[in-house]
C-alpha cells in the first residue's frame, strides 16, 4: 500500500480537534485492547485500535493534519498511511466526533460518504428526526434509582439470577402445557375491541417496569442515568430512561446486563402472567393475566429481543459477543466494499477496525436487517390497510421512504463520486484518468442487478387452496329435511344404483300433505257444486275460481309427494358407500341439502373444488388459456352455473354413467395437485369447470383461517363461511382413483410461465394491496 495519497492536499492544512463532550474509554475486545471515543451527549462512539488511537489522541486543535501525520511516522511499522489517516478523519467526521477549523472537503473519496449534518444539540434533538418517534425528556431519575438501589443490588445478583432462571423454567413449562388453548383464546381477541383496551392498559405499566430495569442495572454497575421521559411512538406515550452511559462500562458482561435488563423484566412479568392465567377462573383478572403473558413473551422475542432492530436485543448481541456498533460498522463495511469496487485506488482506505471473528457479522447483519425491515413494512402496511386503505398506503409510503432514502442516497453519492473525474484536469490530480472505467463499474454495479431483475425470466406459479369435492352422481344429500329413522346400509358397503341407503321421517311434512289432500278434495266438491243443472255448464265466476284452486292444490300435492319420496335416500350410482358416523345417525335431524357421504366409483377420478382469489383470476385464466392454445385441451363436462373451458371429455362412460378418466393427452401440463392424505405425491390435474362469476361463499369451512385454512374470512361473518375477498370456484379432476375423504384439504399448483422478478414482485404487491385494501362488507 502506498504511503502517500493523491487527496492529501485537501486535508493537510486542516486543524482538527475533539469536541469537549467526547470521552475516552478503554475496552478489551476479543483479546485485543481498543480505545473507544464516545460522546454520551449525542449517543455516538467509535472504536479505535492502537494506530488509530495514536492519531485521535493528538487531535488537540493546535496542529494541522499534515503535522500530526508527520509526527506519527515515528511509530515505524504501525504508522498509518495518508489514505488510512484520511479514512479515519472521515469516519470521525461522519460520527461527529471531530471538528475542524473550517468545513472539510474530502474530494472524490468523501463524495461516496454520507454528508455531514452538523452538530446536534441534545438528546431531544437526537430523537426528533427518528421516524414516528419523538423523545420528550421529563427529568432526572437519579433520586428514584437511589431509593431503589437496595432492591436493585438484590435483583442483579446471583440469587436474583437463580430466581429469574426458575421463573423462565416455569414459563416454558406452562407454555408447553397450555400454549395451544391460550393461543386460540388470544386469536379470538383480535376481533374484540375490549381486549385491545385491556392489552393497552397493561402495556404501558409493563414498559415502565422495562425501563426501570435498565436504570437499576446501569446504576448497579456505576453508570449514571441522568434522563428519563416519554417517547411518542406512533402517538403512543412510552416511558424511557437514557442509559447510554453504560457504553463506558469496562466489562462486556456488565454492558450486556444493562442491555438485556428490560427483556429480562418483561419475561419475568410474562412468567407471572402465564402462571396466573393457568390458576385463575374465567374473568377480568384472567384476561389481564393473559394479556401480560402474551405481550411480555411476544414483545421480548419478536421485537425487543430481535438483534436485527436497534432495540435491546441488538445492544445485547453487541455487548455479549463484543461487536460494538455492529449495525453502523456493517453498513460501513458494505459501503467500503462498494466504494473500492467502483473507485478502485481512489477509494479511501478503510480504518483498521475489524477484530478477529467479526467479519461474518459485518457481512451478514446489514442485509439481514434490510430484509427484516422490508418484511415489517409490508406486514404493517397490510395490517393497517385492513382497517382503512389510506392508513396502509400512508404507512407503506412513510416507512418505505425512510428505509430506501439512505440506500438511494448512498447510490447517488457513489455515482457522483464515479462521475467526479470525468472532466478532470491536472488540477484534480489526474482523476479524470480512468474516469470512464469508474463510470462503467458504477453503472454495472448499480444498474446490473436492476437489469437482471427486470429482464431475466424466472419461473412463477400460483398455489391455490381447495377441498376434495363430490360430484352430483357421487354425493348423498338430503333433498328434504327430516329425522333419520332407519339406516339400511353401512359405511364401506358396496351399493347398486338406486339402492336405498337410509330413510328420514318428517311428521310435519306428512301433516302438510294430509292437509293439502283434504283441501284438494274440498275444491273438487266445490267445482261440481258450481255447475248449473239447467244448462249443464259451470256458473261464473265461482266455477272459474274452483278450477284455479284445483290446479294449484294438485301442483302443491305433487311437490309434497316428491318431498316425501325424497325421505328415502338412494345411491345415485354403483360403488363403495362412504357414510361417516353411520352409527350416530338414527334420531338425528338433517337439514335439507345436508351432505351425508358419497358413493365412490373405483373408475372415476377424484374431483377438487378450488378457491381462486379474484385478484389472481386474470393471470391464472390466461395461463390456462395459453395451455389450451398449445394443444392441451381440458376435459370440461358442463355443470349448472359453470362455463366450459375446453374440449369435451374424451373418456368412455362407465357402466354407471360417470365420465371415465380421460387419456393422458387431456391432462394439463400446467396443473398439478396434492391432497392432504398424500402431501408428498403430486398428481396430474385437468380443469373441469370454471365458475362464470365470483362469490364470497367458501367451498368449505375447512379453508377458513379460523379453522386452520389459508383464507381470511369477513369480520362481519360470525360463522366463518364468507371470504374477505371474492373467489372464483374451479372444479379440477386429478389423476387419482376416488377414495379421498370428502372435505379434506388439497392444493392446486398452476404454472404461470416465466416472468422477470420485478414483474412478479409488482404483480404480487398489487394482489396484496387489493386483498388488504378491499372495502369489506360490514366493516
Amino acid at each position: 500500500m502506498s504511503l502517500y495519497s493523491s487527496q492529501w492536499f485537501r486535508v493537510a492544512r486542516l486543524v482538527p480537534a475533539l469536541p469537549a463532550s467526547v470521552r475516552l474509554h478503554r475496552h478489551r475486545v476479543r483479546g485485543q485492547t481498543w480505545q473507544v471515543l464516545a460522546d454520551p451527549l449525542h449517543g455516538r462512539q467509535v472504536r479505535l485500535n492502537s494506530p488509530a488511537y495514536a492519531l485521535a489522541a493528538r487531535l488537540d486543535g493546535r496542529r494541522t493534519v499534515d503535522q500530526l501525520w508527520q509526527a506519527l511516522q515515528a511509530l515505524g511499522d504501525e504508522a498509518p498511511t495518508q489514505d488510512e489517516t484520511l479514512a479515519l478523519l472521515m469516519t470521525l467526521h461522519r460520527e461527529r466526533l471531530v471538528r475542524f477549523d473550517r468545513e472539510p472537503d474530502f474530494g472524490l473519496a468523501g463524495a461516496a460518504l454520507p454528508p455531514h449534518a452538523g452538530p446536534r444539540r441534545g438528546a431531544g434533538a437526537r430523537w426528533a428526526g427518528r421516524l414516528l418517534a419523538w423523545r420528550l425528556p421529563l427529568g432526572d431519575p437519579s433520586r428514584l434509582l437511589a431509593r431503589l438501589a437496595g432492591p436493585g443490588r438484590t435483583l442483579f445478583s446471583r440469587a436474583g439470577a437463580a430466581a429469574w432462571l426458575a421463573a423462565m423454567a416455569l414459563l416454558v413449562a406452562i407454555v408447553a402445557l397450555h400454549g395451544g388453548p391460550a393461543a386460540a383464546q388470544a386469536q379470538a381477541w383480535l376481533g374484540e375491541p375490549r381486549h385491545w383496551l385491556l392489552a393497552l392498559a397493561v402495556y404501558l405499566p409493563m414498559k415502565a417496569v422495562h425501563e426501570l430495569a435498565h436504570g437499576l442495572a446501569a446504576q448497579r454497575w456505576g453508570a449514571p442515568v441522568r434522563e428519563a421521559g416519554i417517547t411518542l411512538m406512533l402517538g403512543l406515550p412510552l416511558p424511557y430512561v437514557d442509559a447510554s452511559a453504560a457504553s463506558a462500562l469496562p466489562r462486556a458482561g456488565q454492558r450486556a446486563l444493562v442491555s438485556g435488563a428490560g427483556i429480562a423484566a418483561e419475561l419475568l412479568l410474562a412468567a407471572a402472567g402465564w402462571a396466573l392465567w393457568a390458576l385463575l377462573d374465567d374473568g377480568l383478572a384472567r384476561d389481564l393475566a393473559l394479556a401480560v403473558a402474551f405481550i411480555g413473551t411476544a414483545s421480548s422475542l419478536l421485537f425487543n429481543g430481535n438483534p436485527l432492530q436497534r432495540f435491546d436485543g441488538y445492544h445485547l448481541l453487541c455487548d455479549a459477543l463484543q461487536l460494538p456498533n455492529l449495525a453502523t460498522r456493517s453498513r460501513a463495511w458494505w459501503a467500503a466494499r462498494l466504494r473500492q469496487a467502483v473507485l478502485g485506488r481512489h477509494a479511501a482506505a478503510e480504518p483498521l477496525q475489524a477484530a478477529p471473528g467479526e467479519a461474518p457479522w459485518l457481512v451478514l447483519h446489514a442485509p439481514a436487517a434490510l430484509l427484516w425491515m422490508a418484511g415489517v413494512i409490508l406486514g404493517l402496511a397490510a395490517w393497517l390497510g385492513r382497517a382503512h386503505p389510506l392508513l396502509g398506503l400512508l404507512a407503506a409510503t412513510v416507512l418505505g421512504v425512510h428505509t430506501l432514502r439512505p440506500l438511494a442516497g448512498g447510490a447517488w453519492r457513489l455515482w457522483r463520486a464515479a462521475c467526479a473525474g470525468m472532466g478532470g484536469t491536472a488540477g484534480t490530480e489526474g482523476m479524470g484518468d480512468g474516469g470512464g472505467r469508474r463510470l462503467a463499474r458504477a453503472a454495472a454495479l448499480l444498474g446490473g442487478p436492476l437489469i437482471v431483475l427486470a429482464a431475466l425470466p424466472l419461473p412463477q406459479q400460483a398455489v391455490l387452496p381447495g377441498v376434495v369435492w363430490a360430484d352430483e352422481q357421487a354425493a348423498l344429500r338430503t333433498p328434504t329435511a327430516g329425522f333419520v329413522e332407519t339406516v339400511w346400509a353401512r359405511d364401506g358397503q358396496a351399493v347398486a344404483a338406486g339402492q336405498p341407503v337410509l330413510r328420514l321421517a318428517n311428521p310435519g311434512l306428512q301433516a302438510r300433505r294430509a292437509a293439502v289432500a283434504a283441501r284438494l278434495e274440498q275444491a273438487q266438491h266445490a267445482r261440481y257444486g258450481g255447475w248449473a243443472l239447467d244448462e249443464g255448464t259451470p256458473a261464473q265466476p265461482a266455477a272459474a275460481q274452483a278450477e284455479e284452486d284445483l290446479a294449484r292444490l294438485s301442483q302443491e300435492l305433487r311437490q309434497l309427494d316428491d318431498e316425501l319420496d325424497g325421505l328415502v335416500i338412494r345411491a345415485r350410482r354403483a360403488g363403495r358407500l362412504v357414510l361417516p358416523q353411520a352409527a350416530d345417525l338414527p334420531g338425528r335431524h338433517l337439514a335439507r341439502g345436508h351432505l351425508l357421504g358419497q358413493v365412490l366409483d373405483a373408475h372415476a377420478p377424484t374431483t377438487l373444488r378450488v378457491a381462486l382469489p379474484q385478484s389472481q383470476a386474470v393471470v391464472v385464466r390466461q395461463a390456462l388459456a395459453e395451455a389450451a392454445a398449445d394443444g392441451q385441451p381440458h376435459p370440461a363436462p358442463a355443470t349448472p352455473g359453470t362455463r366450459q373451458t375446453g374440449a369435451a371429455p374424451q373418456g368412455r362412460p362407465t357402466p354407471t354413467g360417470a365420465p371415465a378418466a380421460a387419456p393422458d393427452a387431456t391432462w394439463s401440463p400446467r396443473l398439478s395437485a396434492r391432497v392432504a392424505d398424500e402431501p408428498a405425491t403430486p398428481r396430474r390435474a385437468a380443469l373441469l369447470a370454471d365458475a362464470a362469476g365470483a362469490t364470497t361463499d367458501l367451498p368449505s369451512p375447512a379453508l377458513a383461517e379460523r379453522h386452520g385454512g389459508p383464507l381470511r374470512t369477513a369480520p362481519s361473518d360470525p360463522d366463518g363461511r364468507r371470504a374477505a375477498e371474492p373467489l372464483v370456484a374451479l372444479d379440477v379432476r386429478i389423476d387419482r382413483p376416488a377414495g379421498a375423504l370428502l372435505g379434506q384439504r388439497a392444493w392446486l399448483r398452476v404454472d404461470l410461465g416465466h416472468a422477470p422478478a420485478l414483474v412478479q414482485a409488482g404483480r404480487a404487491a398489487l394482489q396484496a394491496w387489493r386483498r388488504a385494501f378491499r372495502a369489506e362488507d360490514g366493516r
